[in-house]
C-alpha cells in the first residue's frame, strides 16, 4: 500500500495506511397514505484517516498544516489515496491531527479528515 499527500501541488509526505468511508444519506419519501417507509439517495460526504510518516526535514508548512499551529492555515489540504493502481483524490478538511515518535524511528501524525467537494480524481 502507497500514498501521498500533496500540499499546494506538491508530493511532500508518505502515507502509512489510511481508510476512508463513504456515505450517502437517505432522505425519507414516505407520504402520509403509505404503511411502509420509502427512501432516496441524498447528498454524499467521504471521511477517513491516515497516518503520515515524515523525518526532521519535513515540510514544515504542511506540519503545520496538520498541526493547526497558525490562524492563517488553508482551510482545505489536497489528499491523494493510493493503492496500486488505484487512488481517490480530493479536498479535505483535516478535523484532528496527532503526533508521535519512537527514538531511531521516524516521526508520525495521525490525522482524520474530512472530504470537502466531490473527488477530483478516483480509479477503482
Amino acid at each position: 500500500m502507497d500514498g501521498s499527500i500533496e500540499y499546494l501541488g506538491t508530493t511532500v509526505n508518505k502515507v502509512r495506511d489510511w481508510t476512508l468511508q463513504i456515505n450517502t444519506d437517505a432522505l425519507d419519501t414516505t407520504v402520509l397514505s403509505q404503511w411502509d417507509k420509502e427512501a432516496t439517495t441524498g447528498l454524499r460526504s467521504a471521511s477517513g484517516s491516515c497516518t503520515i510518516l515524515y523525518y526532521d526535514n519535513a515540510p514544515s508548512a504542511l506540519i503545520e498544516q496538520l498541526l493547526q499551529v497558525q490562524n492563517q492555515i488553508t482551510p482545505t489540504c489536497e489528499l491523494k489515496l493510493i493503492y496500486g493502481d488505484k487512488h481517490f483524490q480530493f479536498d479535505a478538511v483535516v478535523t484532528s491531527a496527532s503526533t508521535g515518535a519512537t527514538v531511531g524511528e521516524v516521526m508520525s501524525v495521525q490525522i482524520q479528515f474530512q472530504r470537502s467537494g466531490p473527488f477530483t480524481s478516483a480509479v477503482f
